[in-house]
């Protein structure tokens, strides 16, 4: 059985990273702090066939990740400031009563759900299913506090998962 070249240089791109996972991990290190910490030191490792297509298009996905802190945290407040308009203007429509805190978290599946006891809970979610757009910058939104709360804190293991907390004149990212 003949393997082309360029399964090959993939196979080779990926064992490193795979390796270095699995190492980080095993010595209690999560992805984001072990992703963090191939980004600073610069990406990838060399393995066979250099700058292949592969390491090419691996350099290129880590060059658009969040280098430092603060460069996470703006991509972080991007994320929550697009979300928030869309989510607002979307409430407005449906007359969703936006003097009580709601508290969204994933589903699970893709969605987003209200988290706790709220009055309009099944109008809330029922619009967040309509927008599957809304949904995706939820997550977008949920990856990018994540990754910040690592970069801004590498010793601390992440407990919890993302919540986000609409309030009249606030919001709140928890991680519960």
């Amino acid at each position: 059985m003949h393997t082309s070249p360029l399964l090959s240089a993939a196979v080779s791109a990926a064992v490193p990273i795979a390796q270095s996972v699995t190492e980080s991990l095993a010595g209690g290190l999560s992805f984001a702090a072990t992703l963090a910490e191939r980004i600073a030191s610069g990406g990838t490792d060399g393995g066979a066939g250099g700058g292949s297509e592969v390491q090419k298009n691996d350099a290129d996905l880590m060059a658009s990740l969040p280098t430092s802190w603060t460069h996470a945290r703006r991509l972080a407040q991007q994320s929550l400031d697009d979300f928030l308009v869309d989510f607002r203007e979307l409430a407005t429509q449906h007359d969703v009563d936006g003097s009580q805190p709601i508290e969204l978290k994933s589903n699970g599946r893709g969605g987003a759900v209200v988290a706790g006891d709220h009055p309009e809970r099944t109008k809330i979610e029922q619009m967040l299913d309509a927008r599957p757009d809304l949904a995706a910058k939820f997550h977008r939104l949920a990856a990018a506090q994540t990754t910040a709360f690592q970069l801004s804190q590498p010793e601390q293991r992440l407990r919890g998962e993302f919540r986000l907390v609409i309030q009249p004149n606030e919001v709140e990212v928890l991680f519960e």
